[in-house]
């Protein structure tokens, strides 16, 4: 059996990896392009569309939670740390139930921007700007995969030597 110790750590490792990873593209990422490539890909729009609003989602949302917190801390309203234990109903209460109405008042908008830039539209889209690999993505990739096959080997290490 395995040292629980161990598996806690492996999996706070390897969510925090996945998190900053997510977050990292996320905010670094330009929907157009991302939109370009899986369309070049072929992946239908079913998919396409969902994704790219996931993606940019992320960061709204965490921009939607600090301006919320900045607002309630104005007006006196915020709550402390500690609350989140003791508790925790004020916090969904407060929190929770505004980020979900910015959320849906955003879909709302979001919504009607595809409708006007014709996401809809049966017909495939023109692009002035081609999906390439270019040097920098091929320099990522190939650290990307080092770094993988890094952790790999280091894992198959410890699993070896316990």
């Amino acid at each position: 059996m395995e040292n629980p110790k161990a598996m806690f750590v492996g999996m706070v490792f390897r969510g925090t990896a996945l998190a900053t990873t997510g977050l990292w593209f996320a905010v670094t990422t330009k929907l157009r392009d991302m939109t370009i490539a899986l369309e070049a890909w072929r992946i239908p729009n079913i998919i396409i569309l969902p994704l790219t609003i996931a993606v940019r989602f992320i960061p709204t949302l965490l921009n939607e939670s600090l301006v919320i917190h900045d607002s309630m801390r104005l007006r006196r309203l915020a709550h402390r740390k500690r609350d989140l234990f003791t508790q925790p109903h004020l916090i969904g209460q407060s929190y929770i139930s505004l980020v979900t109405i910015r959320s849906l008042k955003m879909a709302d908008e979001l919504a009607a921007v595809a409708e006007t830039r014709g996401l809809a539209r049966p017909n495939q889209r023109q692009f002035l700007k081609p999906a390439k690999f270019r040097k920098n993505d091929y320099y990522a990739l190939s650290i990307l995969l080092a770094l993988a096959a890094v952790l790999t080997a280091a894992s198959l290490y410890v699993r070896a030597a316990a």
